[in-house]
């Protein structure tokens, strides 16, 4: 899902049009033929919201990369740290392995700043990594503090 969302935003880039998502942890139920009992599991949705692009002009910027063997709870808590802050986050990540890592982290921050009045925007997109083997695609996750709380549908620039 997060690379769908990459790839549109690589061609709503021509149109100046842009959206940021929100992502957000969640419980389902899952039912299944042969399962027995439902089981609660969790999930983490994603909020589409076309008009919350926020302004990274004159933001300070600060860049991690995420790898599959990330712990998720640790760069959540860099990425809440950091959007206090008001810093903009920038997550590298190579692999479907740490892009789960990375949402997962932005899921963990988020749920950390339930109480304040701010939120994160989540941006994703592609870029090209000179690695030791070459040129890779690495999937990039910017994460820009705005300044009202979780779900209201009318996230400002901080």
């Amino acid at each position: 899902t997060i690379k769908a969302l990459a790839v549109a935003r690589t061609y709503l880039e021509e149109s100046k049009v842009d959206f940021a998502t929100f992502p957000r942890f969640t419980t389902t139920t899952l039912e299944g033929p042969g399962a027995g009992q439902p089981r609660d599991m969790s999930a983490v949705e994603l909020y589409l919201c076309p008009s919350c692009s926020p302004k990274l002009v004159g933001k300070e910027i600060v860049e991690y990369r995420v790898a599959a063997t990330t712990i998720p709870n640790t760069i959540g808590n860099v990425i809440f740290k950091d959007a206090e802050a008001k810093k903009v986050i920038k997550l590298e990540m190579m692999g479907v392995q740490a892009v789960n890592q990375g949402v997962k982290a932005v899921a963990i921050a988020r749920q950390s700043l339930e109480n304040l009045p701010m939120d994160l925007a989540m941006m994703p997109h592609f870029r090209t990594v000179d690695t030791a083997v070459g040129p890779r695609t690495a999937l990039e996750l910017t994460l820009v503090p705005t300044g009202t709380g979780m779900g209201t549908g009318t996230e400002q620039e901080a």
